[in-house]
């Protein structure tokens, strides 16, 4: 368990939650960041399946959908069902069933909007996520030992291939958008880290100082926003990179100073991460529709707004995953079949 790694996720879902209130879909005013919070998570699950991807392929991948299709797929199905009984209550959403089996395949497919978001629309990142871990999965099949490295090869290629055919296609350029660069980052992190394996711990510390592994830190964390703010395009690079430096800071801290909060809330907030992802779109935009409407707003009304609304959804998810995810989560895990691992360990 790397803690800091817990912090980086719960700071990067708050991120999203944090745009999506103040966003044109929230109290819609007109200023925001928080995307960013996507590229951290990204960067981050580079770093996380170059660390734990070291089993079977078919183990590895079936581990990864038993972590995200159950509580994604409800989301969804709830989506669908909001977009069929009250459409007007959402944006992009529609009740079209295509729509409905390209998202719970993961599968892009355009919407109502013409935009390539599933029914639920931020899952368009776990489109990325999936088509990640099966590319993963794939490389396991051929090495154990370099399958991060494989696995970023492959999707360089793949999306080299996308671009150099000269396809529009928008389902098909999906793949190729340079986004995906943020997941080769991850496994950057994971090997650079892996380098210092033989150095001594006087040695190291002697190079990667505390004040200075912070301080970097800190900066990454300020650009994060600016870049959002002020830099319209290559997304990849100019958050990529510094989700990249915060990351490796932060477990660095860790790793070799034993720097990171105690506290297990903090480790509890890590893991309702992916929950507090999933279903702040329902709480934000369900309790300003109908309680938060223009004419009872305010200034006051706004600012307290922004502070409660997240709170309200980290509340939600925490108590979502203590009561249901974890559980779920360790009853499907337990029912793996004893022997799937050494079946899979013999088909890597």
């Amino acid at each position: 368990m790397i803690r800091n790694l817990q912090v980086l996720r719960a700071f990067a879902a708050l991120s999203v939650v944090y745009l999506h209130v103040v966003s044109d879909a929230g109290l819609n005013l007109g200023i925001g960041f928080g995307g960013y919070g996507v590229d951290l998570f990204f960067v981050i699950s580079g770093f996380t399946m170059a660390f734990i991807g070291r089993t079977g392929a078919g183990l590895f991948f079936l581990r990864r959908c038993i972590r995200i299709v159950p509580l994604y797929w409800a989301a969804t199905l709830g989506t669908f069902l909001i977009a069929w009984f009250a459409p007007d209550l959402l944006q992009s959403a529609s009740a079209s069933v295509p729509h409905l089996l390209h998202s719970l395949l993961f599968l892009p497919y355009p919407n109502k909007l013409g935009l390539m978001q599933p029914t639920l629309a931020l899952g368009w990142t776990l489109n990325y996520e999936m088509y990640f871990y099966l590319v993963f999965a794939v490389a396991l099949l051929f090495t154990r030992r370099f399958a991060p490295l494989l696995a970023t090869l492959l999707l360089a290629v793949n999306a080299a291939a996308i671009r150099l055919a000269g396809t529009h296609d928008k389902a098909v350029l999906f793949y190729a958008d340079p986004i995906i660069c943020e997941f080769a980052l991850g496994v950057a992190v994971y090997y650079l880290l892996e380098c210092t394996r033989a150095w001594r711990p006087v040695q190291i510390r002697a190079i990667l100082r505390a004040p200075l592994l912070a301080s970097a830190a800190l900066l990454a964390v300020i650009a994060l926003p600016l870049q959002e703010i002020f830099i319209a395009a290559d997304r990849a690079l100019y958050a990529g990179i510094p989700a990249m430096v915060l990351l490796l800071c932060a477990i660095s801290l860790e790793l070799f100073y034993s720097i990171s909060p105690k506290h297990r809330w903090f480790v509890v907030l890590g893991d309702s991460s992916y929950v507090l992802y999933l279903i702040h779109p329902y709480i934000i935009y369900g309790v300003i529709r109908l309680l938060l409407t223009p004419a009872h707003r305010g200034i006051g009304g706004t600012a307290l707004a922004i502070v409660v609304l997240p709170l309200l959804a980290t509340l939600a998810a925490v108590a979502i995953h203590l009561v249901l995810e974890r559980p779920l989560l360790e009853y499907l895990r337990g029912r793996i079949p004893k022997g799937f691992p050494a079946r899979a360990a013999a088909a890597a």
